[in-house]
């Protein structure tokens, strides 16, 4: 049985909502599909086991730039090699990490819990 939810967004939010709705039968739908995209995402992170790479991407504020010096040296053993790139008011930073599944996936929750992260994108490399 549906439940009725009830959310609100702020004006960027709210764009980026109507714009992705198009492609769907309504709102619901997009919204469904959103959930459904991120849950195959942390089932997939989730079912990580043992020694693995994987390339995590950040998109941040400069404003971030201290919070997340703070987690990459908490986990330098971990960061392999590390981009970064100043573009206007954000920075993009990829990292190429090397270990324990549980300890890149620590990595990759703490990054993306840092205020000013806009987006954070975890990519299991099997090699």
């Amino acid at each position: 049985m549906a439940e009725i939810v009830s959310f609100s967004l702020d004006g960027e939010d709210l764009l980026r909502l109507k714009g992705v709705e198009k492609n769907f039968r309504n709102r619901s739908e997009a919204l469904r599909a959103g959930i459904e995209h991120l849950a195959l995402e942390e089932q997939a992170i989730e079912s990580l086991r043992g020694f693995c790479n994987a390339v995590v991407l950040v998109v941040h504020s400069h404003a971030a730039e201290a919070e997340i010096s703070k987690v990459k040296h908490d986990f330098s053993g971990e960061i392999k090699t590390q981009v970064h790139n100043s573009l206007g008011e954000k920075c993009v930073e990829m990292f190429l990490l090397e270990g324990q599944a549980d300890e890149l996936v620590d990595f990759f929750r703490k990054i993306k819990l840092v205020r000013k992260v806009s987006y954070c994108k975890f990519l299991p490399v099997g090699i």
